[in-house]
């Protein structure tokens, strides 16, 4: 007698705490918080709602990407972003990647950082999955300090290539700055 929208609001009390629930971890739940035996069918689509009541869906995450660009933009004026898209017909477009390099980090960078950089990448695990690719230097206390970084959906070549041309012409002439 467990409906998909009752199902559903119980395990967006629990995708709050544990976000990357499995089906097969959201049938045990429900078994043992709830005593319910619950179809397959059922709880993977309960649980597809659930994690876009929780996390929201593709239209309004591509939202908040554009207000935080904003909102750099209104803090940090000389900040530079890139956002690009995917164009679809008929539809929203998709993202694809983003890159942020902010002003006060590329001066902070030219003043009182070694003339060094060094590149690091990592998976996010999250809803979407992609990858975060950082440019960092150290400063005068051996303490690191992100220079620009990138949000991309796989690390390759072309990407890393993509991400350093960008920065590259962002922070200027590596002679001038030695």
């Amino acid at each position: 007698m467990a409906s998909r929208s009752w199902v559903t609001s119980k395990l967006v009390k629990r995708l709050v705490t544990q976000p990357q629930l499995s089906p097969k971890e959201a049938l045990e739940h429900m078994k043992e918080d709830y005593n319910v035996h619950i179809h397959y069918k059922i709880i993977s689509r309960a649980l597809k709602a659930a994690r876009e009541e929780v996390i929201g869906n593709e239209k309004e995450q591509f939202g908040k990407v554009r207000d935080y660009l904003s909102k750099l933009h209104r803090s940090n004026p000389a900040s530079t972003d890139i956002v690009d898209v995917i164009p679809q017909p008929e539809s929203p477009p998709v993202f694809d990647k983003l890159y942020i390099s902010l002003d006060a980090c590329k001066r902070g960078f030219k003043v009182g950082c070694r003339p060094l950089i060094g590149l690091d990448g990592c998976h996010l695990k999250g809803y979407f999955g992609s990858h975060f690719l950082s440019v960092v230097a150290q400063e005068a206390n051996n303490h690191f300090f992100v220079i620009a970084y990138t949000v991309v959906d796989s690390e390759c070549a072309e990407i890393w290539r993509w991400f350093l041309t960008l920065f590259q012409e962002d922070l200027g002439s590596c002679t001038e700055f030695g």
